[in-house]
């Protein structure tokens, strides 16, 4: 049985978020100075991967509408948005970088990704635009 501080980790970090917090996902880099391209290629896949799991996630735990997501829980709305936005903003570069993909040490979690229907990573609002009642 896991310990109560255990089973509140994912709450304590969803405290933090306000409703003030940004939904913004990652910046999008340039391969610019001493950045190194193939490391770069290896977090963006897996910053995508786990983007995707944690937004699936969380999807599955939604209430019925988004008014009721945004009074009862809405930092859960924030985390949903936030791993949506860092999910595009990390398939963005990869598109733009497609070529680094077949060498990364990450390649098995790119393809896994890629066998996804698309659009099934969501923010809220295209969420309850889609009939999930």
């Amino acid at each position: 049985m896991q310990s109560k501080d255990r089973q509140n980790r994912p709450y304590q970090l969803l405290g933090q978020m306000s409703p003030g917090t940004s939904p913004q996902g990652l910046p999008t880099t340039d391969l610019s100075g001493d950045q190194n391209p193939q490391e770069l290629t290896t977090t963006y896949i897996t910053t995508l991967y786990y983007c995707a799991l944690t937004n699936l996630y969380i999807q599955s735990a939604l209430p019925d509408t988004l008014d009721e997501l945004d009074a009862e829980n809405p930092r859960l709305k924030i985390a949903l948005d936030r791993s949506f936005a860092d999910f595009t903003a990390a398939q963005k570069w990869l598109d733009k970088h497609s070529d680094l993909i077949v060498s990364s040490t990450a390649k098995h979690y790119y393809d896994e990704i890629s066998d996804m229907e698309n659009d099934v990573v969501m923010d809220s609002s295209l969420f309850y635009s889609q009939s999930h009642n």
